[in-house]
């Protein structure tokens, strides 16, 4: 959930891309204020994110 007044999006980051490129597992719409996305991982591992409007914005989720 979008909880900041800035547009952000959750996109799928290719592993430690600089800048960050695009992968192809999940990639969400432009999430404004109380907007929502979520995702369901199939299998265990590790999967880096990033906004792409503010491409400095970046995080790992790690699926066990």
């Amino acid at each position: 959930t979008n909880t900041d007044n800035a547009p952000h999006t959750v996109t799928n980051r290719v592993a430690d891309s600089s800048p960050p490129a695009i992968g192809g597992e999940f990639k969400s719409s432009t999430l404004t204020n109380g907007g929502t996305f979520d995702h369901t991982f199939d299998t265990a591992g590790t999967f880096q994110l990033f906004c792409e409007i503010h491409p400095n914005m970046l995080a790992t989720v790690i699926v066990q």
